[in-house]
């Protein structure tokens, strides 16, 4: 009994040893954030940009949030995974900052795109994708910073009407004769405008390789036959106490895509619990965000860092 003590005691010390290490490698890299802004002028694309640094983080203002970066640093050397981010309805670039800057210092470029999109129409849907596709041509193409990035590995992650954006170039093919605004209208009809406005696009980009959604929406204009195309990883986070999202979107998704998505349901979370914190100024002007039915979101931020992280850790490195 005495002899075989030490070694079972061995046992679980370097089992415990080794999921330490595990989740110290999992959580940091080591390296810090870093941020710019890029603004292509002639395409009319503005871009927030994270990525991982060697430079001192310092307080860095993204509107009305405070954050920490390395702003205008300099990439280290290698080439690191993309993520694509879209935003929101009416939201901005910024309004996951804290996401981002969390994959960036886990070894991970975080593009966002500033939707101009203040108006929810059918244009919408289509300039969305098509200013998605475009915004990755001119990353690509951008000598100041494309050779820091892996064009093999590229993501994508959306929230709300982003999680739409993320699906769309991901290889679904939306059915917009079934958009309300449309309805009642003979189906003959419905085709007719939909083909007049040139609604009918093929959005997919093959570069995206895996996508995840936060809380996304409209989910009542796909089934399986228009989800049948996607076969990239995906990764749908559901809130659970969603006021925005009332259609059951996520479980949508979920039960019509042709392979099984990684699932989850975020306990006590609301529509705009994905959005960064709220200070003062914002819980005054802009309450409807700021709201969180059960669970406060700066715990809940906690959990879709790690998510995300190990999601792409697994199907992009």
């Amino acid at each position: 009994m005495g002899s075989k003590m030490p070694t079972k005691m061995n046992k679980l010390l370097l089992a415990f040893l080794w999921i330490f290490i595990s989740f110290s490698a999992s959580a940091s890299l080591g390296y810090n954030a870093g941020f710019q802004k890029l603004i292509y002028n002639k395409d009319k694309i503005t871009i927030a940009l994270w990525y991982p640094s060697e430079a001192k983080e310092q307080e860095i203002f993204y509107w009305k949030w405070n954050g920490s970066a390395a702003e205008n640093s300099t990439f280290p050397k290698g080439a690191f995974p993309m993520l694509i981010f879209s935003h929101g309805m009416e939201g901005s670039m910024y309004n996951q900052y804290y996401l981002a800057e969390y994959m960036a210092r886990n070894g991970y470029i975080v593009a966002a795109i500033e939707h101009d999109d203040k108006a929810y129409t059918f244009q919408t849907l289509v300039d969305r994708p098509l200013s998605t596709k475009r915004a990755i041509d001119l990353i690509l193409n951008d000598s100041k910073i494309n050779t820091h990035i892996d064009p093999n590995k590229i993501g994508m992650l959306g929230h709300s009407l982003g999680g739409y954006t993320s699906f769309v170039i991901a290889g679904r093919e939306p059915d917009f004769s079934n958009h309300p605004s449309l309805s009642g209208l003979p189906n003959f009809l419905k085709k007719f405008y939909i083909k007049f406005r040139n609604f009918d696009n093929n959005f997919y980009d093959s570069r995206v390789k895996a996508i995840a959604v936060l809380a996304p929406g409209l989910g009542t204009l796909f089934n399986k036959k228009s989800l049948s195309k996607v076969s990239i990883p995906v990764l749908i986070i559901e809130a659970e106490k969603d006021e925005v999202v009332l259609d059951g979107s996520a479980s949508l998704y979920k039960n019509n895509l042709p392979k099984k998505p990684e699932f989850m349901v975020l306990k006590g979370a609301g529509h705009y619990s994905f959005l960064a914190l709220c200070d003062e100024y914002l819980q005054k002007n802009f309450a409807e965000i700021c709201y969180d039915p059960e669970t406060p979101r700066k715990e809940l931020h906690k959990i879709i860092q790690q998510q995300v992280l190990s999601f792409f850790n697994e199907v992009l490195k």
